[in-house]
């Protein structure tokens, strides 16, 4: 679930709860038969909510009213919770206490190779129209992915940025075009931040029709 969507339609409906949230999306995207299941799964205490982006809150009040709501649906249904949020940006919310918390390590050297070569080899399937295999030392996808970590190590602060899982996403797609990576951070920043308003828009907006 979007905590942007949800905290902007407690802004706009003061009453909705994240039962109604959950049925209108439904409905929505002509999935309107899941509900019944969602409603069974809750009541059984089966859920697992996954918020995303507790930092990217329409305001302030209508944050903390969004996650008031959905702590009374936890409650209610004794279902579990994973938020995701950008370091310390979510504190302002008013976390409750109890709920743990955790920060994603950065990607190693290896992780950084594994990432780049799923990548490549969905983005750039081999010509028999196969995805290559992860695991092989010659797949078209690993060797991209390599080059593109030799590139990256050319420069510390490159490489920094490559360790989030994020922005080494992002870094992947500019190495795709150009070969190449900006080596000075703010120009790395610069062409993410072009990438992230031109490119990932358009996909979003074509894969949601």
């Amino acid at each position: 679930m979007s905590f942007a969507r949800f905290s902007a339609a407690v802004d706009q409906q003061h009453g909705i709860s994240v039962d109604d949230f959950f049925r209108t999306w439904l409905h929505q995207y002509s999935f309107g038969d899941v509900y019944s299941l969602f409603q069974r799964a809750a009541r059984s205490g089966q859920v697992l909510l996954l918020v995303d982006g507790l930092d990217e809150i329409f305001a302030e009040h209508s944050g903390r009213e969004a996650l008031d709501r959905i702590v009374t649906f936890l409650q209610a249904s004794n279902a579990s919770v994973i938020c995701t949020s950008r370091p310390h940006s979510y504190r302002a919310l008013g976390i409750p206490p109890l709920w743990a918390t955790a920060t994603l390590t950065p990607l190693s050297d290896q992780k950084i190779e594994e990432l780049a070569t799923r990548w490549f080899d969905f983005l750039e399937p081999a010509t028999d129209g196969t995805l290559g295999s992860v695991l092989s030392e010659t797949s078209l996808g690993r060797r991209r992915a390599q080059a593109f970590l030799r590139v990256a190590k050319n420069s510390p602060r490159t490489l920094e940025l490559a360790r989030n899982p994020l922005l080494c996403q992002s870094l992947i797609q500019l190495f795709r075009f150009s070969h190449q990576l900006p080596e000075a951070r703010i120009t790395a920043y610069k062409q993410i931040v072009d990438l992230l308003l031109s490119t990932h828009p358009a996909a979003r907006a074509q894969a949601g029709g």
